[in-house]
This record gives C-alpha cells, sequence and structure tokens, in this order.
C-alpha cells in the first residue's frame, strides 16, 4: 500500500479510500490478465509475470496513476480510461522486441532480463524473478511506459526499448 499511497503516513480514512481504489483497480486488471483470478490454474501462470510479487509491486505503480486520474478526470471517466488502458497489459496483445514477439508480461520477454527483474538460470534453463527493491521499481516504470504509450523506459540515463 506504501507504493500505492506514495507515502509511509497513512491516515485509517485515507487508507480506507485508498483500499476501494485498490479493490476497483484490481478488479479491472484481472478481467485482462486471467492470471490474476484466483480460479486460474497454476500451468496457465507459469508461462507470464503477472501474478509474481514483484509485478504487484508495479501493479501499485499503475494504481497510484489511477488515483490520480480520479483526482484528475472524476471517477467515471479515470475508470473508463483506465479500461481501455489497461488493455494493453492483455495477454492477447501482441508485444514486440527485437526477436521477441508475444505477451508484454512473459516470462520470456527479454524486457525483464534487460531490466534486471528476471534471470535464465542456466543450470536448470528456468526464469527466475528479482523481488527486490530496484527490481520492483522498474516493474512499475515498464508497466506505467506500456500503459501510457511510451516506447522506452528510463534507467537512469539509459534507455530500454519496450
Amino acid at each position: 500500500m506504501r507504493t500505492f499511497a506514495g507515502s509511509n503516513e497513512v491516515e485509517e480514512s485515507e487508507l480506507e479510500g485508498l483500499a476501494r481504489i485498490a479493490a476497483e483497480f484490481f478488479e479491472m486488471l484481472a478481467l485482462v490478465r486471467p492470471e490474476l483470478n484466483a480460479a486460474t490454474p497454476h500451468a496457465v501462470r507459469d508461462g507470464t509475470l503477472a501474478s509474481a510479487g514483484v509485478m504487484m509491486h508495479g501493479y501499485a505503480a499503475l494504481m497510484r496513476e489511477f488515483n490520480l486520474d480520479i483526482a484528475r478526470l472524476g471517477s467515471s471517466a479515470a475508470r473508463d480510461h483506465w479500461q481501455r488502458a489497461l488493455a494493453m497489459l492483455g495477454p492477447d496483445v501482441n508485444y514486440r522486441q527485437a526477436e521477441y514477439s508475444g505477451d508484454f508480461l512473459g516470462r520470456t520477454n527479454p524486457l525483464w532480463q534487460q531490466l534486471g527483474i528476471a534471470r535464465l538460470d542456466p543450470s536448470s534453463g528456468r526464469v527466475q524473478v528479482s523481488n527486490t527493491g530496484g527490481s520492483r521499481r522498474r516493474a512499475g516504470d515498464a508497466l506505467v511506459a506500456r500503459v501510457i504509450g511510451q516506447d522506452s523506459i528510463d534507467l537512469g540515463g539509459r534507455d530500454v526499448r519496450g
């Protein structure tokens, strides 16, 4: 909640409002990403980072933007805007980078390795996911860039094409 709230100090009444906004946002996101529904089998979740812990922090960065849009546009307009914007994260929306073409949140998307969020374990051949403070921030940056339509992610003076 701290990532979403933008502060460590949150009053109880403010926390209740933020919880309602977070629940509304997560419901919209779960319509786009079936992996976020409890009934989705683990076999479906294994091919993506959509339900990975690091992405939950990334989603909080998107929630913060959603909350700002509620203040700026009003609830109804913000909800309409974000339902369309979150569609960019859908598993059927083709994302392309170099030789990769597929789900933006796919485990094999090279963007996640470039950002230090995932790495290929040479001994097992499996993709390992990092959940450090830095990887959480970079996940948020990548999700925000994808949803608002930026074509690169700034990594402290180094752009990564997204």
